[in-house]
């Protein structure tokens, strides 16, 4: 019995010291740094944007490119160091490291919208809110197919009861820009596995 009761009370340390291990190794992979570096990075030019009186600069296109550019230089770098040492990089850790370094690189980038609205400017969000509207009318003349007014004042004035700066709004902004880079990454993950050689077995 005191046997049984030795063991219960080993087991969850022995866990917690294998999760504290697996936390460890995890942090140390060379995406997770590539990752934050990204993020630190995009978390200064939303600062950089805000204090240069060009915020509207993050609801371009060429925004979207810059990130997802920066994003898929930092996945290159990090995935020729974690193919080292490794006999096999299949596509699943390719995707992987690819992943890690889009979902820190957004929440860092999404938790600069959160310390822009809720820390230095409180009118920063009815200033994006206004944007966001100004960007969707001028969406409209560009449609290749016309809309009804119906429409365009039912998704204006949905617009208008948004808050971009709720909570729910901004971990909806994480999960959907991750959600579009992870379409991506799924077909640039292919490039960066490692084939696996048919004639290994002879070199063997």
């Amino acid at each position: 019995m005191e046997f049984q009761e030795e063991n219960i009370a080993e087991k969850p340390a022995g866990y917690g010291q294998r999760l504290k291990q697996s936390i460890l190794a995890w942090s140390k992979k060379p995406s997770v740094f590539h990752g934050l570096l990204t993020g630190v990075l995009l978390f200064v030019s939303k600062f950089v944007f805000y204090l240069s009186n060009n915020w509207e600069f993050i609801f371009e296109p060429s925004w979207m490119f810059f990130s997802f550019l920066i994003m898929g230089i930092a996945m290159f770098m990090a995935q020729r160091v974690e193919k080292q040492g490794e006999v096999h990089y299949n596509y699943k850790q390719a995707l992987f490291t690819c992943s890690r370094i889009v979902f820190i690189a957004i929440f860092m980038s999404v938790f600069a919208d959160f310390v822009l609205y809720y820390i230095v400017d409180g009118s920063l969000a009815s200033q994006t809110l206004k944007i966001q509207i100004d960007k969707t009318i001028l969406a409209f003349n560009e449609l290749p197919v016309d809309m009804g007014d119906t429409d365009k004042d039912r998704i204006i004035e949905e617009l208008r009861k948004s808050n971009p700066a709720a909570l729910s709004s901004l971990f909806s902004n994480v999960f959907s820009k991750v959600l579009m880079n992870e379409i991506l990454v799924l077909i640039i993950a292919l490039f960066f596995r490692q084939r696996r050689d048919s004639n290994q077995w002879l070199k063997d």
